[in-house]
């Protein structure tokens, strides 16, 4: 089973398939990202990609291979089966979780997000999820009407739960550390992650959080 913790880097919105992002992916994982969710998102588009999109995504996924990454589609089920990717993942509103599965394998990693509901976590890990997301926990560039996420959630989904936990929205190096501590397993992040002037830095600093995190709780 694959390990579930540290930064989860999802690409920014319209992703340009060209070397120059390439590059600003590469200088993430070399600051010690752990997972890679392509998202493209643009709302003219189904579920069909054109070649050149295609050669992008491979190339996004040797590179993750390369630094030990999981590399994770989201929503395209159809895609995730067409390049063996390691990971898909589903909102609520995407394809069943038992779908992707029987389309999928058991090999794959599929997460999906529950929001800030307890119960729809508890669902998907009885369908067989591998990982649940929780969030938005604070205002998102990204998806700027996503529900609101208590922190408190975390750390009963931590006591009630037997899977990985992502925190996602409005992540940040200063309020990253209270969802650490409240349960989450991994952090989700974009711009926090790639709209700084170092990337790698970024990154770095982000994945350094859980090594301050376990020391922390050490006695």
């Amino acid at each position: 089973m694959a390990i579930f913790k540290g930064v989860y880097g999802i690409t920014p919105p319209q992703f340009p398939c060209t070397a120059q992002s390439l590059d600003t992916i590469e200088k993430a994982l070399q600051g010690g990202l752990s997972v890679l969710q392509y998202r493209n998102k643009s709302p003219q588009r189904d579920y069909a990609i054109n070649s050149q999109e295609l050669q992008h995504v491979l190339a996004l996924q040797d590179l993750c291979r390369q630094y030990h990454c999981l590399f994770v589609i989201n929503d395209n089920a159809v895609l995730a089966h067409q390049i063996k990717a390691d990971g898909l993942h589903l909102g609520q509103q995407d394809i069943a979780l038992h779908q992707a599965r029987d389309l999928l394998g058991p090999s794959i990693q599929i997460g999906i997000t529950c929001h800030n509901a307890i119960a729809l976590a508890q669902q998907a890990e009885k369908q067989g999820a591998d990982y649940v997301a929780f969030g938005s926990f604070f205002p998102s560039q990204t998806k700027p009407n996503a529900s609101k996420a208590e922190i408190s959630t975390l750390t009963q989904a931590k006591q009630s739960l037997g899977l990985p936990i992502v925190a996602i929205g409005g992540i940040t190096l200063e309020n990253a550390p209270a969802l650490i501590s409240a349960g989450a397993d991994m952090i989700a992040v974009v711009q926090s992650l790639f709209d700084g002037p170092c990337i790698r830095t970024q990154s770095q600093q982000l994945t350094d959080l859980f090594s301050t995190s376990r020391d922390r709780k050490s006695p």
